[in-house]
């Protein structure tokens, strides 16, 4: 069974991240704990999808391998609901100019360390992609040679009945006498 139910980013009931609470916003410490802190759980929002995608994509591997296309196309469904939540997340990390942040303030460790996480999984993700459609293509090229396999026999059993046919096919077994 395919499950349908993947990480989200958390978000305020206006749609963004909240600061923390308690926080003070009239001080720098507070101020930059309040972007940190919104930042750092859409970076760890997207790795978490990132690792649920990553086990989505072994799971199409194992169902191509064992061709159960209709299991396959549940989760190729959910699979799409998923990226469509990682695009949210990124949109919402690009408004942020999160790269640039992340890499550019030292007090961001946990955050660099999360989105680094993050790019390696991006990569293996892609790379199981690849080999996930090189399997799916190879099953595809196997049916299309038992499916000419098939065509061909029809074809030979098509010839061979239109050449009975124009010998007559029946035999006259009685006798004159």
């Amino acid at each position: 069974m395919v499950s349908t139910s993947f990480p989200q980013p958390s978000r305020d009931a206006d749609g963004s991240a909240g600061a923390l609470p308690g926080a003070d916003a009239a001080s720098p410490a507070a101020r930059h704990d309040a972007e940190v802190q919104p930042l750092e759980s859409l970076v760890l929002a997207r790795l978490r999808l990132l690792q649920y995608l990553r086990a989505q994509v072994a799971q199409q591997q194992r169902l191509i391998a064992d061709d159960d296309m209709d299991q396959l196309l549940r989760l190729l469904a959910d699979k799409q609901r998923c990226l469509e939540g990682l695009q949210q997340v990124e949109r919402m990390l690009k408004q942020r100019g999160a790269h640039g942040a992340v890499s550019r303030d030292p007090s961001w460790q946990a955050c660099r360390q999360h989105w680094a996480q993050c790019d390696a999984l991006a990569r293996e993700i892609l790379d199981l992609e690849q080999a996930a459609a090189e399997a799916l293509q190879r099953r595809r090229d196997a049916a299309a040679g038992q499916l000419r396999a098939v065509n061909g026999a029809q074809a030979a059993q098509a010839a061979y009945t239109a050449q009975y046919e124009l010998r007559g096919g029946q035999l006259d077994l009685t006798s004159e006498s």
